[in-house]
């Protein structure tokens, strides 16, 4: 028997995450990017990591720019394409984030899934909302990402 001020909890590692960080999504890409480092007392299995990261992709897609930071770091330690892919293309076709706050991620990605993969999902986005609500914020991002692989894009005016 335990005084009240003394108890011994015991629950299953996969609840552990959710509540050691209080559910917080800063919290839980930085237990994340901990749990996926290998060699640490806090490193788990990578298919429990990838589980993680696969559920944390939806809240960060709506989060700061630094939970973004966080997760892309996580995502390249787990050095999975499919879900590199996945996050991009959930990035990407939401609307409602600034597709430039991503462009610092580009390199990283590409350097993962390659660079047909990656384009390929730029320009599957292009066919989304993203497009029609912010036009020349996708063409300039476009135009950008295409200019870092040396790419010369010319655009020309059609005279009426």
């Amino acid at each position: 028997q335990y005084a009240d001020t003394e108890a011994i909890v015991v629950w299953p590692r996969s609840k552990r995450w959710m509540t050691v960080t209080n559910n917080d999504t800063s919290r839980m890409c930085s237990y994340l990017l901990k749990a996926c480092s290998k060699g640490t007392s806090d490193s788990e299995p990578m298919d429990e990591c990838l589980q993680k990261a696969k559920s944390l992709i939806p809240r960060v897609v709506g989060s700061n720019k630094s939970d973004i930071s966080v997760l892309v770091r996580s995502i390249m330690t787990i050095g999975d394409e499919s879900l590199a892919k996945e996050f991009l293309s959930s990035y990407l076709n939401n609307s409602e984030r600034s597709i430039n706050a991503i462009f610092d991620h580009i390199q990283t990605l590409v350097g993962l899934c390659g660079t047909e993969a990656i384009t390929s999902l730029i320009v599957d986005s292009l066919n989304t909302t993203r497009f029609i609500t912010d036009p020349t914020g996708t063409a300039n991002f476009v135009l950008k990402y295409l200019d870092s692989f040396g790419k010369k894009v010319a655009i020309s005016q059609q005279q009426r």
